[in-house]
């Protein structure tokens, strides 16, 4: 009941936003302009972008993985985070294809904390790339975002963000040397699970060479990433310099990650055409439909990921649909 109330919440914020985003006055006119001129060569190469996203991406799990000591063919993993980007389109966002990838790593017989540590390690590496790189873009244009009360408001709750994520990946890294989670009494609720959890994240900082690498690889990530969003505006002729792009772009992701659109939907293109309109006088239709063109390259990869099913399902020798993958995904959380 309560997954069905968040997801009419949510559908209900997208839908109101985008009803606004494209019902304003001119949006159609302006989109159709965008659209007729793009430049088929920038979107070739904000497409070719998204794919290396994914592919380093599905590279970071496998580390994550191998620490944790969960070993599976490269093939088989493909397979599996194929399967949770497809599902992360159906089950409203990242968490949904988490959901997903821990569900398929227990399938596969992996202990269900070590499972579900892979792949917060994994998105903790993604973390500690964003804190690296966007904390650096941040505070390289704070004048910039200053220049407006609105964006320097977003700017000032994301730092704030990023300072306290810093925080508390140095204090679990410090609970989890100390072992202070063993002096727990037996009454605490899930006493045994986050033992287990932190006893796996020690064994992750312990391992300082895969971890290092998986955060190298997170940092490589983000730059295309960032780089894909930059390729959309020279597509579609936003005038405004990769500056602009690559410092908007992780403050407009980190509230689009809120659980209060479908996959941050409407809420990253209000603040795109927020930001760049106030900041840097691009046209409000414009910077909307370069947010929509970078989220669209990134969902197109993972629409393709359903091509694994028929792999996955001959791998295993059983018949199943993602709809029952996401359904034993839910009962199993």
């Amino acid at each position: 009941m309560k997954r069905r109330i968040l997801v009419l919440m949510q559908t209900g914020v997208t839908i109101g936003l985008l009803t606004l985003i494209f019902s304003r006055t001119g949006f159609a006119k302006d989109a159709a302009r965008v659209l007729t001129e793009s430049r088929v060569g920038w979107v070739s190469i904000a497409l070719v972008c998204a794919l290396i996203v994914q592919l380093f991406q599905l590279w970071r799990w496998r580390i994550c993985m191998l620490i944790q000591g969960i070993e599976l063919p490269l093939l088989h993993v493909l397979r599996l985070y194929g399967l949770s980007l497809f599902s992360s389109l159906l089950f409203l966002g990242p968490l949904g294809g988490d959901a997903v990838r821990i569900l398929l790593l227990i399938r596969e017989g992996a202990n269900r904390q070590r499972a579900a540590v892979s792949v917060l390690m994994d998105r903790i590496s993604g973390l500690g790339a964003l804190i690296l790189v966007a904390g650096g873009f941040t505070v390289a244009r704070i004048e910039w975002f200053a220049a407006d009360p609105l964006a320097a408001g977003l700017v000032w709750i994301f730092g704030t963000y990023l300072a306290c994520s810093a925080a508390l990946l140095a204090l679990s890294f410090v609970v989890g040397r100390k072992g202070w989670l063993e002096h727990l009494a037996q009454r605490v609720p899930a006493r045994t699970a986050l033992i287990e959890m932190v006893r796996a994240w020690d064994a992750f900082s312990r391992q300082w060479g895969r971890a290092a690498f998986a955060i190298l690889i997170s940092l490589g990530a983000l730059m295309v990433y960032l780089t894909m969003f930059l390729a959309c505006a020279e597509a579609f002729g936003l005038r405004t310099g990769w500056r602009d792009i690559f410092a908007v772009v992780p403050v407009a992701d980190a509230f689009a990650a809120l659980p209060v659109s479908v996959a941050g939907l409407g809420v990253r293109e209000k603040l795109f055409e927020t930001m760049l309109h106030r900041l840097s006088g691009v046209e409000m239709n414009a910077a909307v439909i370069v947010s929509l063109a970078g989220f669209t390259c990134m969902s197109l990869w993972s629409a393709l990921g359903i091509v694994c099913l028929p792999g996955y399902c001959r791998a295993r020798g059983e018949r199943l649909t993602v709809r029952e993958l996401q359904e034993e995904a839910v009962g199993s959380k």
